[in-house]
């Protein structure tokens, strides 16, 4: 089916807080590569489209330090100007894991 338009749903936030994971549920299906070892699973910008629906899911690299951060950024960028619908990133979800003791560094 056709749509005059896709939502596009950008997953960020430091890395091994379970993006993949939240995509993956959003997806109902397993498709995004997911850590157990709370390291970095995502190198690129990956992207899944909703079976039969109108949404994008985009899957950006976590960062945790000032130089995974800028890359982090440059990569919303990139992505910014590459997506054709629109033009816009419609939400933005910030992955946070709920047992960690410090959600937002200093």
């Amino acid at each position: 089916m056709n749509y005059p338009f896709t939502i596009n749903i950008c997953c960020i936030g430091r890395f091994g807080k379970g993006k993949s994971t939240c995509v993956n549920c959003l997806l109902g299906e397993t498709k995004a590569k997911e850590s157990k070892s709370g390291a970095s699973t995502t190198k690129k910008i990956s992207y899944y489209q909703i079976s039969d629906q109108p949404i994008t899911i985009y899957d950006i690299p976590g960062f945790e330090s000032q130089e995974t951060t800028d890359n982090a950024v440059n990569l919303l960028k990139e992505l910014k100007n590459e997506i054709d619908e629109l033009k816009k990133i419609h939400i933005i979800l910030y992955i946070i894991k709920s047992t960690d003791e410090r959600i937002f560094a200093d």
